[in-house]
């Protein structure tokens, strides 16, 4: 496949994927007369890549992922970070939410006042 139809097929622009060659997240294509020929498993790490983009990893912690000369080590070390990354996340969000419900909630004329009751429900713990 050529690169307009890759791009094409995955959504994002040949550029991107020459990008991605020239920092080592994709392998080099092989040329045809100058132009690059993909196999169909570029979709796969093409696929793989724009996932991990979407849900928040970086393109660094992308190429240690994909990269087959990466350790086992590595990687789980790279999952093991990111699940406490994730964790602590959750834990914030959660705070959030309970924070914005009680707000939703409040009648308080000021915030000294708000923040007084939210100390006292225990939503705010300093």
């Amino acid at each position: 496949m050529r690169i307009s139809e890759v791009a094409k097929r995955v959504g994002i622009r040949a550029s991107t994927i020459r990008y991605y060659e020239k920092i080592g997240l994709l392998p080099q294509a092989p040329r045809q007369g100058g132009a690059r020929v993909y196999q169909r498993d570029v979709l796969d790490y093409l696929t793989v890549i724009q996932f991990g983009i979407r849900t928040g990893f970086k393109l660094k912690e992308l190429r240690l992922l994909i990269d087959s000369g990466s350790t086992r080590a590595a990687r789980r070390a790279l999952a093991q970070g990111k699940l406490h990354e994730l964790r602590l996340q959750q834990e914030r969000l959660k705070a959030q939410e309970k924070l914005l419900a009680n707000v939703k909630l409040c009648r308080c004329g000021t915030v000294r006042t708000c923040v007084r009751r939210l100390r006292n429900v225990g939503t705010l713990e300093i």
